[in-house]
């Protein structure tokens, strides 16, 4: 994230950006880097990558593309199980899924297997009164693992150690449900040897 950003808000105006130094061709090369997203109705500016636009974005970009789910790398940040959060909103859609129109902001789209779409989905309050479709923390976690071409073998390994250091998830029935994930999205030795690995 640019060092000129960080006396912003998450959203915000091109009053408010030209008075802390943003023009208006500085502003473009920073959408142009894909630090910021413009809204042209509104005329406002976000930044991508910002934990608190990110929870927002979740519920957009959900009621924007029709039957998907929040998931990755935005699921995982959305469970805290990182800290790096994604400049495009990650979501999924069951594979085959024609997506005509997409939102405003920056969105990855990513196909998943649909005889299995719907394991560990559930609906999450993302903001005040707003409700959103996110995978569970476990299927976050077990896509993270199987899919880390999509996030990075860093991150995946993060989200395991966080996952691990966690008192709340070392009840048998946590570790119980993280199995039955796996098993169900047929992946389970693939997710128990990289658990076993990392440390």
């Amino acid at each position: 994230m640019s060092d000129e950003l960080s006396g912003l808000p998450a959203y915000f105006t091109a009053d408010e950006a030209a008075a802390v130094g943003l023009d208006e061709a500085r502003l473009r090369s920073l959408i142009a880097a894909g630090e910021l997203a413009k809204r042209e109705d509104l005329d406002h500016y976000h930044r991508t990558g910002h934990r608190e636009s990110l929870w927002l974005h979740i519920h957009d970009a959900t009621a924007y593309v029709s039957g998907s789910v929040a998931c990755l790398g935005s699921a995982l940040a959305r469970h805290h199980l990182t800290d790096v959060i994604p400049k495009r909103v990650q979501v999924a859609v069951p594979r085959g899924t024609v997506v005509e129109r997409l939102p405003w902001f920056p969105i990855e789209v990513i196909e998943f297997d649909a005889r299995t779409f719907k394991v560990g989905w559930q609906m999450d309050e993302v903001n005040r009164g707003c409700d959103a479709p996110v995978y569970s923390r476990y299927r976050a976690l077990v896509d993270a693992i199987v899919r880390r071409d999509h996030i990075s073998e860093d991150i995946a390994r993060e989200a395991v150690r966080r996952y691990k250091t966690n008192p709340a998830n070392q009840h048998e029935l946590t570790k119980q449900e993280l199995t039955e994930t796996a098993v169900m999205l047929g992946v389970e030795r693939q997710v128990a040897e990289f658990m076993e690995s990392t440390t």
